[in-house]
């Protein structure tokens, strides 16, 4: 498929092959192996580029997928967890070259996790509150501590779950 547009007088001509952005198109299925070393990699290049990953000593990470294109460039999506909990919005995709050197990082969060060590809400209450505003009955899970990444500002909330 093509596009082309005008902008201010200019002529722009973009042409995107609707293949390219397939995963299934060009890549391959990494091999055990290969997905070891990767993450691996990418865990080391999220410690190497703290500013562009928005990480600390604080946060751990797990592969969760991982994409080796045709040219032999990388894509590794990882989780994101921060002093053992959870962070809901904070998982990353690092892009590396064919040669494994760091390209980019993609993203939602947009600010250092900054926290409070202890919850001001209990477990109970979080339950409780859960209830009076949202329909369904609360599981037999208890409510999990997590970071909350998706707003402006992570904050700490828990996650309970309603059926």
């Amino acid at each position: 498929m093509a596009t082309i547009r005008s902008t201010r007088g200019s002529l722009i001509s973009t042409l995107l092959v609707a293949s390219a952005f397939s995963p299934n198109a060009s890549a391959a299925a990494p091999t055990p192996g290969q997905l070891a070393a990767l993450r691996d990699r990418a865990v080391a290049l999220v410690n190497a580029f703290p500013a562009a990953t928005l990480s600390t000593a604080e946060h751990a990470y797990q592969l969760d997928d991982a994409i080796l294109d045709a040219d032999g460039a990388q894509h590794a999506r990882l989780s994101r967890s921060f002093r053992g909990m959870r962070v809901i919005g904070g998982d990353l995709v690092v892009h590396l070259d064919r040669l494994g050197n760091f390209r980019s990082t993609s993203q939602t969060l947009q600010r250092l996790i900054e926290v409070p060590s202890a919850p001001a809400v209990s477990p109970g209450s979080a339950r409780l509150l859960a209830q009076t505003f949202f329909a369904g009955v609360v599981s037999g899970t208890l409510p999990e501590l997590v970071v909350y990444a998706r707003g402006d500002r992570p904050e700490l909330a828990y996650d309970v779950r309603l059926s």
